[in-house]
């Protein structure tokens, strides 16, 4: 049952991501504000694009190709989870949904639409403010940051069994006896 709440991560991030993308779709023109459509935040504003190409349009003109390497790498995603799920690392689950939900969800717009469907992009001028993205490429970002920080607390695990293996430090008269054989492991 403990399993489920992950499995249950990876549909949220796919059906809300799906919900904003067919929202977005319905947008007219952001530029002249019609009824229905959202209002500009602080950090946010609306955005509809639609990227044929992987993330800032690589490869645009190749969307055939685009569409079938999503869909191996959502399966090679979708068989990371299924096998996360069997170990005892909730980061590491919790990675692999975000990553597989994301993944669902753009690959599904490749598939379907022939396109990935964009809507947000940051408030701000330059060429971050050109940036238009979707939950689901933040879900893509933010899954291998979890997993990179599993990843160095696990790093952290190994090296305090090591060092809890090890022992105390020895006095000072052996210090240098202590810190060759410590290097020689």
């Amino acid at each position: 049952m403990s399993q489920l709440k992950y499995i249950l991560i990876a549909f949220g991030v796919f059906a809300v991501d799906m919900s904003m993308k067919n929202t977005a779709e319905a947008w007219v023109n952001l530029h002249e504000r019609e009824e229905g459509e959202p209002p500009e935040s602080k950090i946010f504003v609306p955005r509809k694009l639609h990227n044929r190409g992987f993330a800032m349009n690589v490869a645009d003109k190749h969307p055939g190709k685009v569409a079938k390497l999503s869909l191996i790498s959502t399966i090679l995603m979708a068989i990371a989870f299924i096998l996360s799920l069997k170990g005892d690392r909730p980061l590491r689950k919790l990675s692999y949904a975000l990553q597989l939900g994301g993944a669902c969800s753009n690959t599904h717009d490749r598939l379907y639409r022939g396109y990935v469907v964009d809507y947000l992009s940051f408030k701000t001028k330059g060429k971050l403010g050109k940036i238009a993205f979707n939950i689901a490429d933040m879900a893509l970002l933010f899954g291998p940051l979890l997993a990179l920080v599993d990843s160095i607390m696990k790093v952290g695990e190994k090296v305090d069994e090591l060092t809890d293996s090890v022992g105390q430090p020895p006095s000072d008269e052996n210090k240098y006896d202590y810190e060759y054989e410590y290097l020689n492991i």
